[in-house]
């Protein structure tokens, strides 16, 4: 997806063919940077992606203030953490980094020398810098802060406002929520993006709707496989404790990698991705134009956006099936 020193936008399945190689052939584990503001499936899709190239580690951040209650309503209040799926992220494998402010804590990724994935965080306050040292930046997200557009490649994701998905909140109750606002450009939710990307690295199945992407989730944590997606409904369903469940411990997840040479890169033959695995198309591909993919280490203003841009391109996709607000959220 590199042109000299300049963006090129291709289409999706160019777009994820292409980094399903790159992946492959990049040394070093995989780390991540996410938002506590994704979903659920869109944490959980990019597990799955780690654990495939050997997970390196995640962190997110979170901004933190005292707890005001409503009075005379005990269950209404601004909770200490400001992000929806703090409890997600932690789920997930991901471990709380930064201050109060959700400033700072990139230390460890920035100097990262594999494969970085950022989901989600904008990067304001990363170091100019941030990822140079990396064998592979990938950025999925919504803005082009400065430290964003150092990536490789930039993956167009929907906000939670666009799409439908679910949180986990901070009493273990995952709920639902629906779409608001229309989906920008060719913005893809995280999860589908990813969860082709994971197809293309080894060979597994695709999620096509929410559901199946939620359904996946009980891979990583066996409290969400106790959990069924048409029953969250509205209001939602608490997290089974682990001890209900029979467990000891930590949820220890099923080896979802593929196999390596010993060189760190995955086997397979090239026309089919590092993988050896076909990529899977992605729903609503229009052909070129859908996807920014960095082409230099500082990128072009043209081909990206300025500071602070919405990431999108191509025209509009699929639209969300009407806006309807998750009851609790």
């Amino acid at each position: 997806l590199r042109d000299g020193d300049r963006f090129a936008a291709v289409s999706w399945s160019e777009a994820l063919t292409r980094l399903v190689e790159m992946i492959g052939a990049a040394p070093g584990e995989a780390r991540a940077v996410v938002s506590p503001f994704m979903a659920n499936e869109d944490l959980g899709a990019l597990r799955r992606v780690l654990d495939a190239k050997g997970f390196g580690g995640g962190v997110f951040r979170a901004e933190r203030g005292e707890e005001v209650v409503l009075p005379g309503f005990p269950t209404l209040a601004l909770r200490e953490d400001r992000a929806a799926n703090v409890a997600g992220a932690e789920l997930l494998g991901y471990t709380r980094a930064g201050d109060a402010a959700a400033h700072g804590g990139l230390e460890d990724a920035a100097s990262h020398t594999g494969v970085l994935f950022v989901l989600g965080d904008e990067l304001a306050d990363a170091p100019a810098d941030f990822g140079a040292a990396a064998s592979l930046f990938v950025y999925v997200g919504h803005f082009l802060s400065p430290a964003a557009r150092n990536a490789h490649v930039v993956l167009p994701a929907t906000t939670f406002a666009e799409m439908e998905g679910s949180f986990t909140n901070v009493q273990r109750r995952v709920q639902r929520f629906w779409p608001a606002v229309q989906t920008s450009g060719m913005s893809r939710p995280a999860w589908q993006i990813l969860g082709v990307l994971h197809a293309g690295m080894t060979g597994g199945e695709v999620p096509g709707t929410p559901a199946e992407a939620f359904a996946l989730l009980g891979g990583l944590r066996a409290e969400f496989a106790g959990l069924d997606w048409a029953d969250l409904g509205t209001e939602g369903q608490p997290l089974p404790e682990p001890r209900a469940l029979g467990e000891a411990g930590d949820w220890d997840p099923p080896h979802t990698g593929c196999d390596a040479n010993d060189d760190g890169r995955t086997a397979g033959p090239p026309d089919r991705g590092a993988g050896g695995h076909r990529v899977p198309d992605l729903h609503g591909d229009p052909g070129a134009g859908g996807v920014r993919g960095a082409a230099g280490h500082r990128g072009d203003a043209h081909a990206a956006g300025a500071q602070g841009q919405r990431v999108d391109a191509g025209p509009h996709g699929p639209q969300p099936r009407g806006p309807r607000r998750a009851a609790g959220a």
